[in-house]
């Protein structure tokens, strides 16, 4: 198995299975060497997906099982979705080239995959829920930068909501 489940999947699993509220989960910490991580340092959605599935199943072997099908169904997803011919050569692919390397970047293997998916909609030009996710996410990073990009995923009727005037003219 992959070094992330030593260094971090393990202790926030622990963590999870000894918090009495998400709250205490989200604040807990271990120690690794001579630094202190906490759950809090790791992205919510992937400390939310630990919590759950450890309360609802107490398992880490559902845990893996639910992060690898998070990182494997987007691949399949994103060739099916580019009509391949030969799918089972991309899976061929994915599991000789990358599933390995998956088990070591959990939590990048699976946002990877998820662009992955998402690829096809971008080469299209689809504007897509998923596809707006992104530019939000580059507008926080950027913003002066996507400010008009911004503004138009924020329009409603043609009309940006940001210049808009309430019901009591503010």
């Amino acid at each position: 198995v992959g070094t992330d489940v030593s260094v971090y999947l393990e202790p926030m699993i622990l963590n999870a299975k000894s918090a009495q509220s998400f709250q205490n989960y989200l604040l807990s910490s271990w120690q690794q060497g001579w630094v202190v991580r906490g759950v809090n340092d790791i992205e919510i959605g992937f400390s939310v997906l630990v919590y759950l599935i450890i309360k609802m199943f107490n398992s880490r072997h559902v845990l893996q099982f639910v992060i690898q099908a998070l990182t494997i169904i987007p691949i399949y997803i994103g060739l099916v979705e580019r009509k391949e011919k030969n799918l089972w050569i991309g899976m061929f692919v994915y599991f000789c080239f990358f599933y390995n390397i998956s088990l070591n970047i959990m939590r990048q293997a699976i946002a990877m995959s998820f662009v992955f998916c998402a690829f096809q909609y971008l080469i299209e030009k689809k504007n897509v829920q998923f596809n707006k996710g992104f530019r939000y996410y580059a507008y926080l990073d950027d913003p002066e930068l996507y400010k008009n990009e911004f503004n138009l995923l924020l329009a409603k009727d043609g009309k940006s909501i940001l210049t808009q005037t309430d019901e009591f003219g503010k």
